[in-house]
């Protein structure tokens, strides 16, 4: 794995407040000030406690950790246009991370998922670790996840927050009946599912159907929350811990991996020169080139997250 380096997170509000956070932090019942949003309040204060010699500059930059001995990994497909008209070509992409470095992984959808058990395996260890696994909600990654990971001790399947949230935001579009409708139902839905509130969330739903424009999209936004719902947690207890809710890394990984290169206006791919392409890339960010070409090693498989 490529060695991890300090994150490069944006700050979570404007260094200009960071006397308003220590005000705040200082008083008997602390309250976000002006420019501080609940949640991030909220991770603030707990982190705050659990570290009283924090600094507000620290405070304000807080994300989430790999712990020693954690694995958290997350991945996704993308798409390019093939030569035929109307056609695509779908290459995966997945995003290791421990406390000790990072992977990226590229290729045709099965063989990263290859490379991802196996490298999952190499970061376990002779000592079973915790894994996090984090997607988009994608049949094939639930599959993957029931079939090669489920049985393992101390690992999750997480339905990342974004998709979650814009599942239900696209949905609601087409089930209730004019914008004010929509903010109505949205609201109370989001914030069940934000607590990991999914009974809920789904009670609240039926209690639609009266009201829906499209009973089919309704009954369609239901099954996606059940079928899904194991892999729903507390997103809000999390963020407040600074554990991963989202794949973000795997996101930009489509970006750095793929995007940049590929999708450009006018662009067509075969898969062999697509994924070709591709491996080049995930090689540079991984950093295995200038290790090959400088130092005439060639990229270890993994270091494990237990090391």
């Amino acid at each position: 794995m490529r060695e991890a380096g300090e994150p490069r997170r944006p700050a979570a509000w404007a260094s200009e407040l960071n006397q308003a956070v220590e005000t705040a932090l200082a008083q008997p019942d602390p309250q976000p000030p002006e420019g501080v949003t609940p949640t991030d309040w909220e991770r603030v204060v707990q982190a705050r406690q659990a570290e009283t010699s924090a600094s507000a500059e620290r405070l304000r930059r807080l994300g989430p950790e790999v712990q020693p001995g954690d694995v958290v990994a997350s991945v996704d497909e993308v798409q390019v246009r093939r030569p035929e008209k109307r056609r695509f070509l779908e290459l995966g992409t997945a995003y290791v991370r421990t406390a000790q470095g990072y992977r990226y992984l590229s290729g045709s959808i099965q063989m990263v998922l290859q490379q991802l058990f196996l490298l999952l395996v190499l970061c376990r260890g002779g000592t079973p670790a915790k894994v996090t696994l984090l997607g988009d909600g994608a049949r094939w990654i639930t599959r993957f996840f029931q079939e090669r990971l489920a049985t393992w001790p101390m690992t999750t399947l997480i339905l990342d927050w974004y998709h979650c949230r814009k599942k239900c935001y696209d949905l609601t579009s087409q089930i209730c009946r004019g914008r004010k409708a929509k903010a109505e139902l949205l609201c109370p839905l989001l914030r069940h599912l934000w607590c990991g509130q999914v009974q809920e969330a789904i009670h609240i739903l039926e209690a639609y159907r009266p009201q829906a424009k499209n009973v089919e999209k309704l009954g369609e936004l239901i099954n996606y929350l059940k079928n899904r719902q194991a892999y729903i947690p507390n997103y809000r207890e999390r963020r407040a811990q600074r554990q991963y809710i989202g794949s973000a890394h795997v996101e930009k990984g489509n970006d750095l991996i793929v995007a940049r290169r590929q999708k450009h206006r006018g662009m067509h791919w075969s898969e062999p020169t697509s994924d070709a392409l591709a491996a080049l890339r995930t090689l540079m960010l991984n950093g295995g080139w200038d290790l090959y070409w400088q130092k005439h090693q060639v990229l270890p498989l993994a270091i494990p997250a237990n090391a």
